[in-house]
């Protein structure tokens, strides 16, 4: 249960927005996951909540990066290679 440190999760986040941008996915992609994370979060129950920093923070942390990255606008054949992929997982 112990993990990393809250400052190496948000390095992990900058760096993962960073990768994504560089390779050509949507860096945003991020921030809508880090969103969605929130609504759910309850960091009272332990685990994962317990041991990551809350979304909120995180969000706030990578607020000022985001600027440095344009939109992506992801290809139609990558959005259907995925949900093929997804189908096939079921």
């Amino acid at each position: 249960m112990k993990g990393y440190s809250r400052d190496t999760e948000f390095e992990a986040d900058r760096l993962g927005v960073e990768i994504a941008a560089k390779a050509g996915y949507d860096p945003g992609a991020m921030t809508r996951f880090l969103q969605t994370l929130a609504k759910q979060q309850d960091t009272g129950k332990g685990g994962f909540f317990a041991t990551h920093p809350a979304a909120n923070d995180r969000l706030a942390k990578l607020a000022g990066e985001m600027p440095k990255y344009a939109a992506v606008t992801v290809p139609k054949v990558r959005v259907t290679r995925f949900a093929t992929a997804v189908e096939l997982v079921k």
